[in-house]
């Protein structure tokens, strides 16, 4: 009968640990960058804010407040859940 010998690999868990990112958090009158993925014009009326915040093309960019994208993602928006515009961030530049 022929025997099998298995070595084991140890690794060091501290270096392959993945690094968290950083929590952020936003206050209600914080601008995040809107980028439209709409073609044409777009308006979005802020619910909370008031502002009617508008995009002339595909890939314009608003600034928006924190507290109406809040409020289209808790009520289900379509502009959000239809893919009418995303956030952006200054890694998408």
């Amino acid at each position: 009968m022929a025997t099998k010998t298995v070595t084991k690999k140890s690794t060091d868990t501290a270096a392959s640990a993945p690094v968290a990112k950083a929590v952020r958090t936003f206050k209600a009158n914080d601008l995040i960058p809107v980028r439209s993925i709409t073609q044409g014009e777009l308006l979005l009326p802020g619910k909370k804010s008031g502002i009617l915040y508008t995009w002339a093309a595909y890939g314009d960019i608003t600034e928006v407040e924190y507290q109406d994208l809040y409020t289209l993602k808790a009520s289900r928006s379509g502009y959000i859940y239809t893919c009418l515009l995303y956030t952006s961030d200054a890694a998408d530049e």
